[in-house]
């Protein structure tokens, strides 16, 4: 959730294996963006970061750059982060794609998991698969072999 700080940002990259080379930022605010931008730089500056400001621009630019990780804030104006990840969900060519959203807003008692399934791993999913997601990912987002 926003506000994210450098390291908190660095471990996130850092859990991404191979490391990204293309990182989309996904906000509607440029500044914003921007920040985004100089804070992946200075964590690796080999790091291609490219932007989108809305979710219609988020899909395309994840079709046609193929990025190793995107950056998704939730809160965007022509469709919200969850909208932009079950359109993902439904596209072969971008559901393998790694995202991690962002939110400057409380989630307070909203029932985020469910929306998280299910924009995920789409609503008719059985759910020996999701038993099966939840006990390998401890495995995948584990410390990376160095």
């Amino acid at each position: 959730l926003k506000p994210i700080t450098r390291a908190e940002l660095a471990a996130v990259i850092g859990q991404v294996q191979p490391k990204p080379r293309t990182v989309l930022v996904v906000d509607d605010d440029g500044d914003t963006r921007r920040l985004f931008a100089r804070m992946l730089v200075a964590i690796d500056e080999n790091l291609r970061v490219i932007s989108a400001g809305d979710g219609q621009e988020a899909l395309a630019q994840m079709r046609a750059e193929q990025p190793d990780l995107v950056l998704l804030d939730v809160m965007l104006p022509d469709m919200d982060g969850w909208q932009v990840l079950a359109a993902r969900a439904l596209d072969d060519e971008l559901r393998s794609i790694p995202v991690f959203l962002l939110s400057a807003q409380d989630p307070g008692d909203e029932p985020l998991s469910s929306q998280i399934l299910i924009a995920a791993a789409g609503e008719r999913t059985p759910f020996y698969k999701l038993l099966r997601a939840a006990q390998v990912s401890p495995l995948l987002l584990g410390q990376p072999d160095v």
